[in-house]
């Protein structure tokens, strides 16, 4: 990555990427215009050139994954409690056009035009990032972290803000007036400094 793009040129094929990819966002330029642009800038360069020719080679060379294969797709209509389909490839999406969502009855993909071209999209859509188990497996799963943030919690470190008394006195001033209201509130998702009261006063 960091070779000349050909010999004697003064951008490494890293530097060109980058260049490239923020040129395109800067300049707004669709992925067919830049696919056409970066295959006849590879017909000007020596023969031999490491200039990636199209879009697909300049995101695999940096190792940028497809986001497509982490579409979900899901129902999240205001009438209903919500559906997940699961993941559901591009490729048979047209065998899927007709899928009602089980709950409200509603359709699972709609009609769009690209290009003044029919394409099938679905109707509601996120990006599954793993989240949830990136943090049970490289933090929860890892005793020394799990008991790093077990002792930090039981027994803050001397001279840190959460060990002060100014702290514990508005965390117990806080917790007080929560039961005082009768409770019922989970206090991981409640607390001062959750609710980012411990800025003022109790």
């Amino acid at each position: 990555m960091k070779e000349p793009v050909y010999e004697g040129c003064s951008f490494s094929v890293l530097q060109l990427i980058f260049f490239l990819l923020q040129w395109r966002s800067i300049s707004g330029v669709s992925r067919e215009s830049m696919n056409r642009l970066l295959k006849f800038l590879a017909l000007l360069l020596p023969k031999g050139s490491l200039f990636p020719s199209s879009i697909a080679l300049l995101k695999s060379a940096l190792g940028i994954k497809d986001w497509r294969g982490y579409e979900r797709h899901v129902c999240s209509r205001s009438n209903c409690k919500g559906h997940y389909w699961g993941y559901l490839p591009k490729r048979a999406w047209k065998l899927h056009e007709h899928d009602k969502c089980p709950l409200c009855k509603g359709d699972g993909f709609k009609c769009i035009y690209q290009s003044k071209k029919k394409e099938l999209a679905p109707v509601s859509w996120y990006i599954d990032l793993k989240t949830e188990e990136v943090i049970k497996e490289d933090f929860m799963g890892d005793p020394v972290f799990v008991d790093t943030y077990e002792r930090a919690s039981r027994d803050p470190e001397d001279g840190s803000y959460y060990g002060s008394p100014e702290h514990i006195r508005r965390r117990d001033a806080y917790d007080g007036a929560r039961l005082d209201s009768g409770g019922g509130f989970d206090a991981k998702s409640t607390g001062h400094n959750e609710l980012l009261t411990d800025a003022g006063q109790p």
